[in-house]
């Protein structure tokens, strides 16, 4: 199989790191990127950071309205609402041998596959955190990998040739189960975001009583939602079944905030980086995933229901961030 065309549609931190690395092992991968300070810097040298150390190098970018077909393998790695508007704009320039591939942070492959097919669908884990400093400067925050999967299952040359380029970025798994990867990193996520309530770093979440008793609760609610739709939960080194994660919430709560501690206790929640910066937040399509697919199967979701609607509050400066949101949120728990 010849090497593919590779475009990358968002230059942020998982999207730019991805492609610094994959033009440094060989590869020419095209950028596509609306912030023209980013694309600018890009062009001369993008400058990658933190956990691998030091890396500069000039990555070709383009601005979205440059973009033209046919796209071959791409890799989309804009926030969760940007998603379908993309997908729109990209449709007419893919053919049926084009691949989308998602390195986002929620569970768009179902949206993605509706669009343009399961079988142009590849979904994704990324293991491994990064942000954004400025205009070409990106910061690897902590380890990880990426797994990839197809949505129902199984493995064929595409994706064995998908595994091949990610390794280039970092260690790269196939699974058969790719959404009991998905939800495993939803569950991580929607922990983290009661950290963006607090206005406060993964590690000063952990510490906290209130955090913690709020992360039971999130991390409750959204085993029960998995459960219900009969997801088998699973990371690189375990494997849940829903017997198990059913009857052992706190423990895998107690179990989560110490992983997170270890690995991203330095980390702003992705929610505060953004409400900082004046962007768009994601809770909806992260929290607010669990929400949705509770409502579908009749589970209700009181605790990440109301952290929604507590985190769009902040974001419309209705609400200050602090430790009274967290008090406010586990009154749901009756503590």
């Amino acid at each position: 199989m010849e090497k593919p065309k590779i475009t990358i549609i968002g230059g942020g931190a998982i999207g730019g790191i991805s492609a610094a690395w994959l033009v440094q092992r060989g590869f020419n991968p095209t950028v596509v990127e609306p912030w023209s300070e980013h694309r600018t810097a890009m062009l001369e040298g993008l400058k990658v950071s933190g956990y691998r150390g030091d890396l500069m190098v000039p990555i070709k970018v383009i601005d979205p309205r440059e973009l033209k077909g046919p796209l071959d393998l791409v890799f989309l790695a804009v926030k969760s609402m940007h998603t379908e508007s993309i997908l729109h704009q990209i449709m007419p320039l893919l053919d049926e041998a084009s691949t989308v591939v998602s390195l986002q942070n929620s569970i768009n492959e179902d949206l993605i596959a509706d669009l343009i097919g399961r079988e142009r669908t590849i979904g994704c884990v990324v293991g491994w955190g990064a942000i954004t400093e400025g205009p070409g400067k990106l910061y690897q925050a902590s380890p990880g990998e990426f797994v990839i999967g197809r949505l129902n299952g199984g493995s064929d040359e595409r994706l064995v040739q998908v595994k091949d380029i990610l390794n280039r970025v970092t260690d790269t798994v196939i699974t058969d189960n790719i959404y009991g990867f998905l939800w495993a990193k939803l569950l991580a996520n929607c922990a983290i975001t009661v950290g963006a309530l607090q206005g406060k770093t993964v590690a000063e979440m952990v510490v906290t009583p209130e955090a913690r008793l709020a992360v039971k609760g999130i991390v409750a609610e959204v085993l029960t939602v998995a459960g219900g739709l009969g997801l088998i939960l699973e990371t690189v080194n375990l494997k849940f079944e829903p017997d198990f994660y059913l009857s052992q919430t706190e423990f895998i709560a107690e179990s989560l905030l110490d992983i997170l501690q270890t690995s991203h206790g330095a980390i702003l929640p992705t929610a505060y980086q953004d409400f900082l910066r004046g962007k768009p937040l994601e809770t909806q399509y992260i929290n607010g995933y669990v929400v949705n697919k509770g409502f579908e199967i009749g589970q209700k979701t009181p605790l990440n229901t109301r952290l929604v609607e507590m985190m769009a509050e902040i974001e419309e400066k209705k609400r200050a961030v602090g430790l009274d949101n967290l008090i406010e949120l586990n009154q749901i728990q009756g503590a």
